[in-house]
């Protein structure tokens, strides 16, 4: 399951209308990876696959060559993240799950590779007190970040407005605060 739903967004927004659906399930992922970016984590569980994996396109899935997907606890439904392939590295939704094959939900797709890498692939559990900072990214993206396309300052008559105090993304410090403690540090 992704990060949050668009059901959960519009929820924690207190949209009623389906005016905004589509731009929201576009954003999902892309505040998804900003997310992990700015926490500096992908937020895997200790469900964790490290061996050579092969993708096949036409079917969309992972197979592995060795152990079970089963017995090391992924499930249907699952948000996994894989590193360490060529072609497929980033968040993907497990969908059907059987002991040395994996399909990929239609949400996202794998392309055709054959590793010689050792890959690693992990469940994901994102934090549930993530998600209003996150519905409140996401309306920041289709709502005041459009309005502000390459301002840095505003002035109207005796009134100024600076937007130089933007963090991570151009989202507003405040709006990021929300994240920390979820931020693990980076080194070097």
């Amino acid at each position: 399951m992704p990060i949050i739903t668009l059901t959960e967004t519009t929820a924690l927004l207190g949209i009623t209308a389906s005016t905004y659906n589509s731009i929201i399930s576009t954003l999902i992922p892309e505040v998804q990876q900003r997310v992990a970016e700015i926490c500096n984590s992908t937020f895997q569980t200790g469900i964790i696959i490290q061996q050579t994996m092969t993708f096949d396109g036409s079917a969309n899935s992972i197979i592995i060559s060795s152990g079970s997907f089963l017995t090391n606890g992924f499930a249907t439904g699952d948000d996994i993240y894989l590193s360490g392939s060529y072609r497929n590295d980033g968040y993907h939704l497990a969908g059907t799950v059987a002991a040395t094959e994996m399909t990929i939900a239609t949400a996202t797709t794998v392309v055709t590779e054959l590793s010689g890498a050792s890959i690693i692939i992990a469940a994901v559990k994102w934090p549930r007190g993530i998600k209003p900072v996150v519905a409140s990214m996401i309306k920041y993206d289709y709502e005041t970040r459009p309005a502000l396309s390459g301002k840095t300052s505003e002035s109207i008559g005796d009134y100024s407005m600076s937007m130089a105090n933007a963090g991570a993304y151009g989202y507003p410090e405040d709006l990021l605060a929300g994240l920390g403690y979820w931020k693990r540090p980076r080194f070097g």
